[in-house]
């Protein structure tokens, strides 16, 4: 895709395209798919719960 063809194009649809590449360029590399599954493991929203239940300390509601 040419210079001109870029410019064609939406700001969305540019972003995706340069968001595509950078990760394509990061797998290239052991340091950079190293990279890739840290900021993949920063990503996840959700507790480990199974994890969680393994620390000591912890303690179940309504247990004994």
């Amino acid at each position: 895709m040419g210079f001109f063809e870029l410019m064609k194009l939406s700001y969305y649809v540019f972003l995706s395209y340069l968001k595509n590449n950078r990760i394509m360029d990061l797998q290239e590399s052991p340091q950079g798919r190293e990279y890739l599954a840290q900021i993949e493991r920063l990503n996840i929203t959700e507790p480990d719960l199974g994890s969680l239940r393994q620390l000591t300390g912890y303690k179940q509601q309504g247990g004994e």
